[in-house]
């Protein structure tokens, strides 16, 4: 499976409440041919955001959880 790693200032500037694969291809963000994508904690975030069936790293977890967000 095709696996595709971005950062933590990539998805802040998504500006979305909840962010999945599909919204991840919409805006460029991953490829159309992605399968899986993982959070890498570079950068900051400093909204809340609800992430859906996107992997995360440790420190992104924290970053995102600090910023008042949930990974499910």
């Amino acid at each position: 499976p095709l696996t595709e790693a971005f950062s933590l200032t990539a998805l802040a500037k998504l500006n979305q409440p909840t962010v999945t694969l599909a919204s991840l291809k919409e805006a460029g963000i991953v490829s159309r041919a992605c399968e899986k994508a993982k959070v890498l904690s570079t950068g900051e975030i400093s909204k809340p955001v609800v992430l859906e069936g996107i992997f995360v790293s440790a420190g992104a977890r924290k970053k995102i959880e600090a910023a008042g967000g949930k990974i499910s």
